[in-house]
């Protein structure tokens, strides 16, 4: 169930940005020119970066852990995240985005590792399911968070939000980590 939640917050958060790049893209290039280019360009970047980051999470993952790893993930997502919220032009952003992916891809593979580890074989179906319906979930939740909170206070503290959030995530898992041993 913890890893359920972990797997919604997740995507919550990436898609609490999705509708609102285009929008900062434009922002801190001060026009719409090239809009869609330039951010199909960072979304590339940050898939880019999460190709090439997959397979030394997922080698990291088996020698020192999925908990350990989901930590570093969420942490470092966070922080990069953050920073996002600070930037003054379009290319530390593409920077910083290139930077969450990185880390962000570290989170979905651990998560599904211990979700199939927590339980029964007979059950292994119903858990990819279950995931796959958290997923979703966040899928859906995420958009509407975004939208509102960038109605309310602007799209610069919804980074704020967001890079908090994965920070909050890696913090109960570290937690969570501590009250094992």
């Amino acid at each position: 169930v913890r890893m359920l939640l972990l797997l919604f917050g997740v995507q919550m958060v990436i898609m609490t940005l999705q509708p609102l790049t285009s929008l900062y893209v434009a922002e801190l290039q001060g026009s719409l020119v090239g809009v869609s280019l330039i951010v199909g360009v960072i979304f590339g970047l940050s898939g880019t970066a999460s190709a090439i980051a997959a397979p030394l999470w997922g080698r990291a993952g088996q020698s020192r852990g999925g908990y350990r790893i989901l930590v570093a993930a969420f942490v470092g997502a966070g922080f990069f995240n953050l920073g996002q919220a600070l930037v003054g032009d379009i290319f530390q952003f593409g920077a910083l985005q290139f930077m969450v992916g990185l880390f962000l891809i570290g989170v979905f593979p651990s998560i599904n590792v211990i979700a199939l580890g927590a339980t029964e074989a007979n059950f292994q179906g119903r858990v990819f399911g279950l995931t796959n319906a958290a997923n979703q979930l966040g899928s859906m939740v995420g958009p509407l968070v975004g939208g509102f909170v960038s109605s309310l206070v602007g799209i610069r503290p919804v980074y704020f939000l967001t890079g908090s959030t994965l920070l909050v995530l890696g913090a109960y898992v570290f937690w969570g980590l501590l009250k094992k041993k």
